[in-house]
């Protein structure tokens, strides 16, 4: 998993009180290690319902992962996709996929939320674009539009393309993008238009129970124009 490098000051004070906490310590721990581990501790106590395993407890469940695939056995529980889940950290996942066994949802990073709503509305367009008639595939073409899914950034928008092929390649969601011919990374940013695009889709979704968007609204949703 990527690590972020950010710049922190303290206090004097503040810093005294992480460096006594981790003499006390077994080993011996860096301060910003020192730092990681208290933030962990605080974020854990704020989301008591939070999947986030430390480094001993990923170990445990990979080496779980790892005997039940061996004892071959039919189960519900997929222990590749949890595998996957601990080495790329992709925690959310195992609450999405696994809500019939885990009664309290993971809780998922804000990107999460923001690809499956991209996932699910390229989805919908997709569908109805496929119900189109030559002539108003013609038309849709027509203009400044955007006109097929391009995937996210590689380079620049790295959370959300690892969630989105974490979504479609292990978690079997939104297959008709699993064989993606630029491999759901569109070299360019795209998030800020596919979520201005969401925006205007999900002023249509209560009007869509039971049919596909039409061309005019899919003109809508697929125009540049905010």
């Amino acid at each position: 998993m990527k690590s972020v490098r950010f710049e922190m000051r303290l206090d004097q004070a503040t810093a005294n009180r992480i460096d006594l906490w981790s003499n006390k310590q077994l080993g011996s721990l860096s301060r910003s290690e020192a730092v990681r581990q208290l933030v962990d501790t605080g974020l854990a106590a704020s989301h008591p319902n939070e999947f986030y395993p430390n480094n001993t407890e990923k170990l445990m469940i990979i080496l779980c992962c790892e005997i039940l695939k061996k004892l071959d056995t039919r189960s519900e529980i997929d222990p590749e996709l949890i595998k996957h889940a601990m080495t790329e950290g992709h925690f959310w996942a195992i609450g999405w996929q696994m809500q019939d066994i885990i009664s309290n949802k993971t809780i998922a990073p804000k990107s999460v939320t923001q690809v499956n709503d991209i996932l699910e509305m390229w989805n919908r367009i997709e569908d109805a674009k496929e119900e189109l008639s030559t002539e108003e595939q013609t038309e849709l073409e027509k203009g400044d539009s955007l006109s097929e899914f391009f995937g996210f950034d590689g380079h620049n928008e790295t959370e959300h393309f690892s969630i989105a092929h974490f979504m479609i390649k292990k978690m079997g969601r939104y297959g008709r993008f699993k064989n993606h011919n630029m491999d759901l990374d569109s070299h360019m940013p795209m998030v800020r238009n596919y979520l201005t695009m969401v925006e205007k889709y999900k002023t249509i979704r209560p009007a869509l129970a039971g049919r596909n968007m039409n061309l005019a609204e899919l003109k809508i949703i697929l125009s540049r124009d905010n």
